[in-house]
């Protein structure tokens, strides 16, 4: 996919962009912070009728939004909503054999809060390490995960620079990582980090 293909689009659609050539219909997927349900529901066109995709996310209100986004657009049937931190759920899923590992095709995440609610209810670096080395293990060979860390409010930009550390740390043998920082990066702008699973 080249950059100019999307030159002067949102970071989140270079992000779909991205995930759309790895996902196949019929996969296991995870949106572990669902917001108002935009990359659900990508997802859940992505995997399709026979496919699945586990949502999470600590405000209930973004599920209540999410499930009716999902529900007008006849989707629901194929999505699981979880209300709580992506930094417990997503390692519990794996300790109590939930998910197995490699059986993920995609795990994106979308840091920050949930738009128009309390900007001060935020996603924090710790509990999001925690979710992403949980993700790591999750994904299948070829898999991605994906994160969108925005960097403009209180907190952002030490979320994300330890994302950025993080997959800086991940193994090359095991993992090709790349970044995508749009057409103009500021200091203070979104950027998408990837993570594929090469073995």
């Amino acid at each position: 996919m080249a950059d100019g293909d999307l030159k002067g689009r949102r970071i989140t659609d270079y992000v779909h962009a991205y995930v759309r050539q790895v996902v196949q219909p019929g996969e296991c997927t995870i949106d572990a912070t669902i917001g108002n349900g935009h990359d659900t529901l990508f997802l859940a066109n992505c995997v399709g009728l026979s496919g699945s995709v586990l949502g999470v996310d600590i405000q209930e209100a973004a599920v209540t939004a999410t499930r009716s986004r999902l529900r007008a657009h006849g989707v629901l049937d194929r999505v699981a909503l979880h209300a709580g931190c992506h930094g417990l759920l997503l390692p519990a899923w794996l300790t109590r054999g939930t998910l197995a590992p490699g059986s993920v095709a995609a795990v994106l995440f979308n840091l920050g809060w949930l738009p128009g609610s309390d900007k001060q209810i935020i996603t924090r670096g710790a509990t999001t390490i925690r979710a992403l080395n949980a993700a790591c293990l999750l994904l299948r060979v070829g898999g991605v995960l994906a994160v969108t860390a925005y960097r403009g409010h209180a907190g952002g930009s030490e979320e994300a620079d330890r994302v950025v550390s993080f997959m800086n740390a991940l193994s090359p043998k095991q993992f090709d990582t790349t970044a995508y920082k749009g057409d103009t990066p500021t200091p203070t702008s979104p950027v998408a980090l990837f993570a594929r699973r090469q073995a």
